[in-house]
Formats: structure tokens, sequence, C-alpha cells
């Protein structure tokens, strides 16, 4: 895979048209947009996030990005800065603009787009977004040659299984050496809670010898329990008997209080008369000096005589309603007599025998002995638990010792061989110096790379030009990998952003002819720098006569001001 061109449907942004071997990207001086271009680069290739694009000036933009793959094919990406599920791509036999065409092979998000282009370009290994970076190295990706900005801040599981799928070791036995490491830990871990759960409890047999004990004395209780029962019985007393007799009491009171307040109501409404009656009017008009009317006087005669004839009828239905209620107070209050004599006699009989302390004393005993037995039966559980965690933990730890022998198999390869050769001689081309890189095992067994540059106190990275050993060695570890992969269906080119900087660079002409040694390689390589940065003149002049594909400015930014 390598990189053909990258424009977008906004004209602020200038196309780029790549070389197939090398390129250069100029600029007269910093903050014009050289570094961006990795941006721009690595959000067409479908990285997760948009960075600043998310920016609402870039709103209206959308880039595109044709890749040349497979022997002569072309693929474009196209991505909108703006939506997540609009995301397309197209492969044709040859180089297109597509900003005018509507018909993709593909629509989607990220992992839609992704999941099509590599299965579309069949790369050597899963996942090509993983391993992008390490060929796309911008300013931000350039202190650890195996250690990704992204993954600074996590753990080595998250990044030492790619790093060794990329030197041609199977990641997922890395990955399970971790993983077998964490699962060993947890489950310590979880042993550790549940010995704590048996308190002093060290063997299952004092459990089960102490249940044993208990439900004995359990026998025995319940043995009581049923001949309380049974004494009762020969006396017609049973708790449902005893709780059904305080029930019915219960509710005959409750109804023969409602009774009594319909009897006392009756009794208040009998009471009532009509207040004002038609002499009563009559003196009230006399003492007034005024003449009661006929016709009022016979219209209220009228309602009085209405109102009369109304409360007789009532105190006919209130008086048939009391005689009813009385009756059924009367029957009330025989059926309580009743039943207060029958709970007397229950109550003489557990009063005089003492019988209903010892059944609830009896109770609490069997309920406690139960209790005693289930918390007991649970800590055996809990032993069980423990043996079957202590199996996996012994199980796991097997696995983790075959693991660990066979990763120290897997880490010699015909391709690491070939990729320390590269190592080697792109060493040599950048620094004139010899390179020292290795896979091993820590003491904990675990993979680590090391990639370091002979000087005169021996090979120490961290020197006064530790930082620019460290960029550059980003960038030898970048050739090297392009190189050995050249021959394989994978990425093919080697973007590195401003290689030249630093202030005690002085291994220019080094990566200079590193540069021109990938493109003998067919290898892309594509390099941003400022010019006033490259201090040999005639490998400058030789830059921009034949390598240049872009050059920026105070007055040409790559994507305007943001």
């Amino acid at each position: 895979m390598k990189l053909s061109k990258i424009y977008s449907d906004n004209e602020n942004f200038k196309s780029i048209v790549f070389r197939d071997s090398i390129n250069f990207i100029l600029s007269d001086d910093h903050s014009v947009g050289k570094s961006t271009l990795f941006s721009l680069i690595d959000f067409c290739l479908l990285k997760g996030s948009k960075d600043f694009l998310s920016r609402e000036q870039f709103s209206n933009f959308t880039f595109y990005l044709e890749l040349e793959v497979n022997s002569n094919k072309y693929l474009t990406i196209k991505r909108p800065t703006r939506g997540s599920s609009n995301i397309t791509a197209k492969i044709l036999d040859h180089k297109d603009l597509l900003l005018d065409t509507d018909t993709f092979d593909i629509v989607g998000g990220v992992e839609v787009v992704k999941a099509y282009i590599q299965k579309s370009i069949g790369f050597c290994l899963d996942d090509y977004r993983q391993y992008v970076s390490y060929f796309l190295r911008d300013q931000d990706n350039q202190s650890d040659v195996f250690r990704l900005n992204k993954f600074i801040r996590q753990r080595d599981i998250h990044y030492k299984p790619i790093i060794s799928n990329l030197l041609g070791i199977d990641g997922n036995k890395i990955r399970r050496k971790y993983e077998l490491d964490n699962e060993i830990e947890e489950i310590s871990k979880q042993i550790i809670v549940k010995e704590n759960d048996l308190g002093n409890y060290r063997t299952k047999e004092s459990i089960i010898e102490e249940i044993s004990v208990y439900e004995k004395q359990l026998s025995e209780k319940e043995e009581l329990y049923a001949n309380f029962d049974f004494y009762l019985s020969e006396k017609n007393i049973s708790k449902e008997l005893i709780n059904n007799i305080e029930t019915e009491i219960s509710l005959l009171n409750q109804e023969r209080n409602s009774l009594n307040r319909e009897i006392d109501y009756i009794n208040k409404s009998l009471e009532e008369e009509i207040a004002i009656d038609e002499e009563d009017i009559n003196g009230l008009f006399d003492e007034m000096k005024v003449l009661f009317p006929t016709d009022l006087k016979k219209n209220y005669t009228s309602v009085i005589a209405f109102n009369k004839q109304i409360l007789e009828e009532r105190i006919v239905v209130f008086k048939e309603n009391k005689t009813e209620f009385l009756a059924q107070i009367e029957n009330i209050e025989k059926e309580l007599l009743g039943l207060n004599e029958e709970r007397s006699k229950i109550l003489s009989v557990l009063k005089n025998t003492d019988t209903m302390a010892k059944f609830k004393e009896l109770e609490k005993e069997i309920i406690n002995f139960r209790t005693k037995i289930e918390v007991h039966k649970d800590r055996l559980n809990i032993f069980d638990e423990i043996q079957l965690m202590k199996e996996t933990l012994t199980s796991r730890r097997e696995e983790l010792s075959k693991t660990i022998q066979e990763n120290k198999r897997i880490i010699t390869s015909p391709f690491i061989t070939q990729l320390k050769s590269n190592l080697i001689k792109y060493g040599k081309l950048v620094f004139n110096r010899e390179l020292a890189f290795s896979i091993g095992f820590n003491t904990s067994d675990n993979i680590e790379f090391d990639l370091k540059v002979e000087n005169s106190q021996g090979f120490d990275n961290a020197l006064d030009e530790g930082h620019t050993l460290k960029k550059l060695l980003c960038f030898v570890f970048a050739a090297a990998l392009a190189e050995s992969y050249k021959d394989k269906e994978f990425i093919k080119f080697v973007a590195f952003d401003s290689p030249f900087d630093g202030d005690k660079n002085t291994y220019q002409d080094g990566v200079y002819t590193a540069i021109k040694e990938l493109g003998a390689k067919n290898i892309q390589t594509i390099i941003t720098t400022v010019s006033e940065v490259v201090n040999n003149a005639t490998n400058l002049q030789e830059i921009k006569d034949n390598y240049v594909v872009r050059y920026l400015s105070e007055t040409d930014k790559l994507i305007g001001d943001f």
C-alpha cells in the first residue's frame, strides 16, 4: 500500500500528488501545515478520532485519499469531517478524481469501511490500523521506538502484542501471557477473600462435625415441638384455633362498634324538629308592623306540612333500622360471649401449664439451629469454591509455564533475522554506527524489545544527543520494517515528520542516504522539513529539483489558519 494522492472538495486545501518513491514537503517556516499533513493522512486511513478536524471551521470539508494497492489497483477513501456513518471507499484499476462520483463500493462508519479495506487489500496482518503509526511517524510518535504516543498511559498488554505481530511473533501468545498473569492474580485474590469468609475454620471436617452436632440438637428440639402440638391437640387447642378466635373477636367488636355509631345517629335524627312554625312567622311580622301576605302565608304553610311528612317517613325508617341494628348487636354479643368463654378456657390451659412460653422458646431454638446449619453449609460451599479456584489456579499456572516456554521459542525466525539485518543496514546509513536490536524476556518472563546505538561509552540512547537518537531510531525502525515487508501485502511507505530537525542532529546526510536507499528498494517515503534546516546545500538542491511535491509557506499553508 502506497499513497497516490490526497485532495478535498474544499478549495482551501490544495491537492498533493505523491510520487512512487521519494516525496518531500518543504516549508519556509514552521506552523504552515507540514505536520498537519500527517493528521490528514491518518484521518483518511480511518483513525478513530477526528482531532482538529472536528472544529467548526472544517465542517464543510471532505477529504479523499487515493492509495495504490494490489498491483496497480487504486483504492480511494472518501471521508467527510462531519458525520460518522458516511465514509465511503471505491477500488478502480486506474487513478482518478472522485469528486463528482456518487457510487462507491462501500459506505458506513469507521469499522465497516476498515473491514472492507482489510478484506479487499488482503493485508498480511489483521487490522492494518494497529500498525499504521509505526510507518506514519508524526512528531508525537518519535520519542519511543516501540511505544507509540497512544500507548503511553496504557499497560504493556495493549501494545506489546501489536509490536510482536509486527515483528512476525504471534501476538496472541504474548497477550495470553499477560492475560494469564492477570487471571492468576485475580484468582489468588479471590481465594484470600473466600478464606477470610471462613473465619477460624481451616478444614471441612471441623464444619461437618459441627453440622452433625447441630442436626442432632435440632432433631431433639423438633421432637419436643411435635409433642407440644400433640398435647394441644388432646385439648382441642391449636395455634390456628387460637389465632382464629382472636381474629373473630376483633372483627365482631368492629362490627358492633359500627352498629352502635349508626344507632347514635338515628337517635339524634329522631330528636330533630322543624325549627320555625307559622305562629313564629306571624309574631315576627307583627313586631315589624308589616302585613304577612296571605299567599306567602299559604305557601309557607305548605312547605312546613311537606317537611313534617318527610320527617315522619324518615322516623319510620329510622325506627325500623334501629330495631334491626339492636337485634344484630344482641346476636353479636352472644357470639362474643361464646368466643370469650372459649378463649378463656384456652388461656387457662396455657397459663396453668406455662406451655406457651416454652413453645415460643422452642421455636426460637429450632430457628437458631437451622440457621447455624445453613451457615455451616455455606461454609462448606466456600471450601468447594476454594478448591475449584485452586484447581483453576493450578491449570492457569501450568498453561502459563507452557506459554512462557513457547514464547521463548517464537522470538527467533527468518523474518526477525532479516529485520535485524535491515536495522543494522539503516543504522549504519543514518548513524554510521552499529545498532543492537534484541528481543528477550525480563525477570517476569514478559517480552521486551530493545534498540540502541553504539557510542564511545557503549550502547546508551540517553546521552546528550538522546532525543535526536530516539527520534532517528524511530525512523530507522520504520525504514527497516518497510524493507522487511516490501515483498508482502502490507504498508510500503515511510512517512516521517521533520527527520532533519534537532539542535544536535549531525546525521542529516545519513538520513538523506537512507531515504534514497528506501527509494531504491521501491519503498515510498513522505518527508517533511523546513528548507533552512537542511544543512547540506547539495542535498537541498537535489530535493528541490527532484522530490518536492508541495511547498508550504505563510502565504500558502496546507489548510489555512486554525
